[in-house]
Order: structure tokens, then C-alpha cells, then sequence
């Protein structure tokens, strides 16, 4: 499972391969297939411009916008507007290029989704693009063009997470660890910061108002309005993947599940 949301009490998910796209309601019998009854219900298969999801945004008009890597031996991802209810599924090809569409967020411009970019597809026998850096594109999903776009480090091959906080976009690279802060208003790049890491990963907001971000085994926080990161917890193999309940936050390790009471 790459990724999912949450809407009207039922999880969206899209997994591994072919992004299969399934809808679970946890009020129901389990009976898992791709039947009407069926509960996780299987939707359908994303063609091979998106073999990975890197991230799933639910719309306002009750679609649900799907972004990822292609499949093996092929380069520029693609999106996806899914109606869940019917279901469809409408491709948008190569939105960002050779480059794919990984994380995402809404943008206060309508119809817009901001996208963080990486490069990757699947393995081949040749190289297709020599260099390439990760950028921050506001897309239009329904004119189907960039509207604008900024590449805030030229030495970071891909945005590995995004997560809006008021009027500030907080973005993650995916090599390096760094983490950077986009001005909504302006849409400029306002701030830039280590956080120690060597390879960047998930962001989320905790019931803190501070930032939480895994990886490399390790949970940092980050402070929005100082800028500044500190390591809270660290598991050998913790998971990226991590969510807030009770006042705890849960995550993985293999098949361990964790739970750590935040410290102050």
C-alpha cells in the first residue's frame, strides 16, 4: 500500500502493482473483492503511468486525484481523477514531464494541486535523462497545464513530502534530507534548514501544531515557526508511515506495531 485517505468514514487505498485502487469500509463485514458487496471493494487498475502512488488528494467535487511513478522501463508519471462512485478513471499524461508527480496537496487556487516531483520510473538498461532535480509545480487538473513552478534545490533529485501549515508549504527532499518552506501567498521559497538526516521522509502534522517527520529509522519534530528540528524517538526499522490517536502516535516496524506517547 503506497497510499490513502480517508472520506465519509471510508479508507481509499491505492497499492503495489498497477495501483490498485480499493475502498474499505470498517462498518462492514470484510469480504474482500471487486463485487458491488464486496468490502474492500477492488475499483480498478491505474494503466502504467502510475505503477506507484506517491500521493492521493480527495477534491472537492468528490473525485480523488491520484499521483505516482510509471511503470518498469518507463519515465514520466502520471495523474488520475477517480470517481469512486461509478467508478472512472481519467488519465492525465506526463503533467510534469519526464518527471513524476509524487507528493501533493491542495492549492488555495481552484482546481490546482501543488506537486512535488521526483525521477524515478521503473529499472531499464539505458539512461533516459541524465540529471534532474525536483521541483514544486501548481498544477491546474482541470485545464491541464503548470501554472507555475520553482525547483528549490538544484542538487536534490525529488520532493519526497508536502504538508501545508496556514499560509506555508513545508516540503521534504528525498536524498538529502533537507526541508524547505514555500510562502503560499507569494509562492516563494522563504526557508531552508537541515534536519540532520541523510534521506528525506514523511511529513505530518502533529496535535501539537508542530511538524513530525520519520525516517531513517528516526522521529524528528520540527517546529514550524522556529524553524528548527530535534529528534524525539528512534526504532530500528521504523516505517515511514506513522498516524496520530489518543494522544499517541503508531506506526511500524515489519510486524511490530509501535506506540509512543510524545514527550513535551
Amino acid at each position: 500500500m503506497y497510499a490513502w485517505l480517508w472520506r465519509e468514514r471510508k479508507l481509499h487505498v491505492t497499492a503495489y502493482s498497477r495501483c490498485t485502487y480499493s475502498v474499505w469500509d470498517p462498518a462492514l463485514p470484510w469480504q474482500f473483492g471487486d463485487a458491488p458487496e464486496s468490502n474492500p471493494r477492488v475499483l480498478g487498475r491505474i494503466p502504467r503511468h502510475v505503477q506507484r502512488a506517491g500521493g492521493m488528494l480527495a477534491l472537492p467535487d468528490g473525485r480523488v486525484l491520484v499521483g505516482g511513478v510509471p511503470s518498469y522501463g518507463y519515465i514520466g508519471g502520471g495523474l488520475v481523477l477517480v470517481t469512486p462512485e461509478e467508478p472512472t478513471f481519467d488519465l492525465i499524461e506526463k503533467p510534469v514531464g519526464e518527471q513524476s508527480p509524487w507528493a501533493m496537496v491542495l492549492a488555495d487556487e481552484p482546481d490546482t494541486a501543488i506537486i512535488g516531483t521526483d525521477m524515478m520510473g521503473g529499472s531499464g538498461t539505458q539512461t533516459a535523462v541524465e540529471q534532474s532535480a525536483g521541483r514544486l509545480v501548481h498544477y491546474n487538473y482541470a485545464e491541464r497545464r503548470i501554472l507555475h513552478e520553482v525547483t528549490p534545490w538544484p542538487d536534490e533529485q525529488g520532493i519526497r513530502s508536502v504538508l501545508r501549515v496556514a499560509h506555508e508549504l513545508f516540503f521534504s527532499g528525498r536524498t538529502t534530507g533537507r526541508i524547505g518552506v514555500m510562502d503560499l501567498s507569494t509562492r516563494g521559497i522563504v526557508s531552508k534548514f537541515e534536519t540532520g538526516v541523510a534521506a528525506g521522509g514523511r511529513l505530518i502534522a502533529g496535535p501539537d501544531g508542530r511538524i513530525y517527520l520519520t525516517a531513517e529509522g528516526r522521529l524528528l519534530r520540527i517546529d514550524p515557526a522556529a524553524r528548527t528540528c530535534e529528534e524525539v524517538a528512534s526504532y530500528p526499522g521504523l516505517a515511514e508511515f506513522v498516524t496520530f490517536a489518543d494522544g499517541s502516535l503508531y506506526g511500524s516496524a515489519g510486524t511490530h506495531l509501535l506506540r509512543l506517547r510524545l514527550p513535551e
